[in-house]
């Protein structure tokens, strides 16, 4: 008998002394395959060591049953708390690129990857060339006034007026304007009082939206809130109005939103509390319609890109996009669910940094690119809710109380600044001229960089 035949009988088949192993994803015959997702990219400074790996997986015909967290690259310190979590915390990270590999199997056995970078970079230090320089003051104390840029001049309108003690708190008409070319004050007037006010700029006309006509100072608080609009033409130097479709309270810039993309002025908020509605203002047409929000948020911010505007925070991590090209809202996603976050855009990116869910907050900074629509993670020196964000030249400002961190999109470093001065929740960080501002209580402040 050949020796073949005796292997057969033996049960053997040899048809070669190695055996190449295949490594890769596992699908069964008939079996949909799931999808695996790593999060985002994410990048850390020094002394910080750690960040948090948020994976997930999708299977359409079944259930994902198993997770599994490894390192494919970097540097050879590190430490993950539970590789087999979908979110997980690696820590002992060192300078140098990581890349995390994320293996998400199904109920029928079949597998896939994703894979995710984490930059880890030396510290910087600090920055010890910011100064803030008072370029005046309001010409009425107040508190929650309305900030808006438009052209070379700034607009500081509404507000409400201290009293120690008054059961009922007295309302502003006043605007004060501040001429960025004369660096000279002067004030006009709304129509109607109010505080929280949200104004937002398109084309050549202002718009002051809605707010609180109505404070008192005792038990109720807040009672009547204005569906009022004053539009201010800058061209004819004209007014006229028109009414919100719902009273909306934009307290902080947490309580309600605006935003603006081509000829179209976005608002929504808080009425009393949560609102699931976006109402869009035409200044062309001089017409209104409302768009569905895919949940009702409070403590939320927005950020307008050329042609979108995004929409995120508190109900969860997705975010509302609307695209004025298409004239279409689509969902996208932010790291982790958050509250009380700021928006501010810088070479048509959108950044939602800090906030967090009481009593946790976040160093987290969701970027999201217009460009490539894709999103990254950064994060501040510390965790915080912060004051405010904008834009200076080509560095992005997070001001928090005390501290100034600062994004250089041209180096892409990040370096922080500590100062004296204490911001509150209605201190207001704003973009002028090229320039970033800050209005604490009645005084008008300069960064200077």
């Amino acid at each position: 008998m050949k020796l073949a035949a005796l292997f057969l009988i033996a049960g053997f088949v040899i048809t070669s002394c190695k055996k190449k192993i295949d490594n890769s994803p596992v699908t069964p015959v008939g079996n949909k395959p799931p999808v695996a997702n790593a999060g985002y990219p994410q990048t850390i400074i020094l002394p910080e060591d750690s960040v948090m790996l948020s994976g997930r997986g999708t299977d359409d015909d079944g259930t994902i049953v198993s997770y599994h967290w490894s390192k494919s690259s970097g540097p050879s310190s590190f430490v993950i708390a539970d590789t087999n979590a979908s979110v997980t915390k690696v820590k002992n990270l060192v300078a140098g690129a990581y890349e995390f590999q994320l293996r998400v199997t199904d109920n029928d056995g079949a597998s896939a990857q994703a894979r995710v970078v984490i930059s880890v970079t030396a510290a910087t230090p600090p920055s010890s060339n910011i100064y803030l320089i008072p370029v005046g003051k309001l010409s009425i104390m107040r508190g929650e006034v309305a900030v808006v840029t438009a052209g070379n001049k700034i607009y500081f309108a509404g507000g409400y007026i201290p009293v120690p003690g008054a059961d009922t708190i007295p309302l502003s008409t006043r605007i004060d304007i501040y001429d960025l070319n004369t660096k000279t004050w002067s004030t006009a007037e709304l129509r109607e009082a109010r505080c929280s006010v949200g104004a937002v700029v398109v084309g050549n006309k202002v718009l002051f939206a809605g707010g609180v006509k109505w404070w008192d100072g005792g038990f109720w608080g807040y009672v009547d809130i204005s569906k009022r609009v004053e539009i201010y033409d800058i061209s004819t130097n004209s007014w006229n109005t028109t009414d919100l479709p719902e009273a909306i309270d934009f307290r902080f810039g947490w309580h309600g939103n605006t935003a603006v993309v081509g000829n179209k002025a976005i608002f929504c908020g808080e009425n009393p509390f949560t609102s699931s509605k976006a109402y869009m203002y035409d200044v062309i047409a001089k017409t209104w319609t409302t768009a569905p929000l895919s949940m009702p948020r409070s403590n939320f911010a927005s950020a307008s890109l050329s042609n979108k505007v995004l929409i995120a925070g508190n109900s969860g991590p997705d975010v509302d996009v609307y695209d004025g090209t298409t004239n279409s809202w689509t969902l996208q996603s932010l790291s982790a669910n958050r509250g009380l976050l700021r928006a501010a855009t810088l070479n048509d990116k959108a950044f939602f940094a800090g906030g967090g869910l009481f009593p946790t907050f976040f160093n987290t900074v969701d970027i999201y690119d217009n460009n490539t629509h894709a999103w990254s993670v950064a994060h501040l020196s510390k965790s915080t809710v912060l004051r405010g964000a904008a834009a200076a030249g080509q560095k992005m400002l997070f001001v928090s109380d005390q501290r100034i961190d600062i994004y250089d999109a041209v180096t892409g470093l990040w370096t922080f600044k500590d100062i004296a001065e204490t911001f509150h929740n209605d201190s207001v960080v704003f973009s002028a001229g090229g320039d970033v501002y800050i209005l604490n209580e009645d005084v008008v402040l300069k960064v200077q960089l």
